[in-house]
């Protein structure tokens, strides 16, 4: 039977409770999701920093990332990023010279740490700076922000949690207690999806059945989570005994190793490494490279049971006739392509997936 190799989650937990190392207990909010999270945030800022609400997003964004401050009514604009997902930083020191921001938001794409003290030091009094930390996991080096800036973690994108999302910053914003059905449904959705991807990683009989769950699941938890957006909750129960029982620091380790062999051992040549370095200080969502054709790139690796990742659909808000202003961050969201790392791989199965990559043939 042909292996499945995918970075969907699963459930991972373990019943001795435990909570991540490096994450902070003061200042630190908990939502349901990052994107009700930043919803709650920008209306935080608007009632007690009296901000006008403008906010300065990296062009290749995640919906989860726009729709909140959309939502919110603040008025969106957008800076540029280079081949290697970091600001472009003549483009980005010209934009907060010539105009007002009260938050810069800073994704560090990939788990790869960007340069946040760089971006910090650019802010004119006033703004603020959101570090987006949802393609990474807090451990016990990182640093949480310094007031008056914020930082977002989405445990969602990596473990087996139906829901979570910590906002960090100088204070607390207490979500809402209240809770509707479609809560309930969304939950019920996450715990589907959460049973038919663990099935497909632990490789059960049914492939196609487990598939054809996790799937549906995932699309009607996600309708759920984008009708929520602007009614932000509290993690649920369900969610915090999940993340409490999570194995964090093997998640982190893990994670962090597999990264570290993908870049000792793929010698494909038709690649970029979109990673800086083997000494990674975070542990990433996945492997991430540059593909001159990553559909047919993914293509090649489905057929050998391996399915990777790309963040295209709902990732890119600029208008036609502007993205020529773009083109680089447009680049990066055409060609970029993460290899699966997932907690459950063994060596043997990197050994497999860097084995397919390195014969890939290209076009």
């Amino acid at each position: 039977m042909l292996h499945h190799y995918s970075p969907s989650r699963s459930f991972s937990f373990r019943w001795p409770a435990s909570w991540p190392d490096g994450l902070p207990t003061l200042g630190r909010s908990d939502f349901r999701s990052g994107r009700e999270a930043l919803f709650a945030l920008a209306q935080h800022l608007k009632s007690t920093d009296l901000a006008q609400g403008k906010v300065l997003l990296p062009a290749w964004v995640p919906e989860g990332v726009q729709l909140p401050f959309s939502l919110a009514q603040w008025e969106i604009h957008y800076y540029n990023l280079d081949h290697n997902a970091n600001p472009k930083w003549e483009e980005i020191t010209q934009r907060l010279n010539d105009q007002h921001f009260d938050l810069v938001v800073l994704i560090h794409f990939f788990g790869q740490e960007r340069d946040a003290k760089r971006m910090q030091s650019l802010l004119p009094p006033g703004s603020r700076l959101l570090e987006d930390w949802a393609h990474s996991y807090p451990h016990p080096q990182w640093e949480p922000p310094t007031t008056p800036h914020w930082a977002l973690f989405s445990p969602t994108k990596m473990i087996g949690t139906t829901d979570g999302a910590w906002l960090i910053g100088p204070s607390t914003i207490t979500p809402p207690l209240k809770v509707n059905h479609q809560h309930y449904a969304f939950l019920f959705w996450q715990l589907l999806y959460l049973a038919g991807s663990s099935a497909q990683q632990l490789n059960l009989p049914g492939k196609q059945w487990w598939q054809r769950l996790s799937g549906g699941a995932y699309a009607r938890a996600y309708r759920h989570l984008l009708a929520g957006t602007n009614t932000p909750k509290a993690l649920s129960k369900t969610g915090k005994w999940l993340i409490r029982h999570t194995p964090h620091n093997k998640v982190i380790e893990e994670r962090m190793a597999q990264a570290a062999y993908y870049y000792e051992h793929l010698t494909q040549g038709k690649i970029r490494f979109l990673a800086k370095d083997s000494n990674l200080l975070h542990p990433p969502i996945g492997f991430p490279l540059w593909v001159d054709d990553p559909q047919h790139f993914s293509t090649y690796l489905q057929a050998h049971g391996i399915r990777g990742q790309a963040f295209t659909d709902r990732w890119w808000f600029i208008k036609e006739h502007q993205s020529s202003q773009y083109q680089s961050s447009k680049d990066l969201l055409e060609h970029h392509f993460l290899l699966p790392i997932h907690q459950r791989f063994t060596e043997q199965d990197l050994t497999y997936v860097v084995e397919v990559v390195n014969q890939y043939p290209g076009e």
